[in-house]
């Protein structure tokens, strides 16, 4: 066997060597990813009306620290990306100081997207529902 190499020989099998180990350490950085998936759900109040904006935190069962938070849509709806598999709590507040904790709840591992039932508040009373009306900014008028 034959061992001597000219130099662009070494030179490509150099360049051959370097591109497998990068080859090789980019699929095992992709394969050490972990699998995230979604998280979505809706809120509503017991009369069955949607609770906007009302503010939704995910947390850590083990030590109930924050993993993420966002607020419900208008339609009462919310979406988390990323969420790694484990198990949460979901905490809700509204704006009203009213607050409620719920689960816990598990996302699976390999699990794309988990969609919870539908979340219920107790509805307020009429006396800490605000009102808002507008018909343009120089006339609003606000009922508390």
């Amino acid at each position: 066997m034959n061992t001597n190499l000219n130099p662009s020989g070494k030179f490509l099998t150099l360049i051959s060597i370097a591109f497998l180990a990068c080859l090789l350490l980019c699929a095992s950085a992709y394969v050490a990813q972990p699998v995230e998936g979604k998280l979505s759900g809706k809120l509503i109040y017991t009369d069955k009306s949607m609770v906007a904006d009302a503010v939704i935190s995910i947390l850590n069962v083990e030590d109930k620290s924050l993993v993420t938070s966002g607020l419900t849509d208008a339609d009462g709806t919310f979406k988390f990306s990323e969420i790694e598999a484990g198990e949460y709590f979901i905490s809700i507040q509204l704006s009203d100081l009213s607050h409620k904790t719920y689960g816990p709840f598990k996302i699976a591992e390999g699990q794309k997207h988990l969609v919870l039932k539908t979340l219920i508040m107790p509805t307020p009373p009429a006396s800490q529902k605000v009102v808002v009306k507008a018909t343009n900014v120089a006339n609003a008028s606000f009922s508390i």
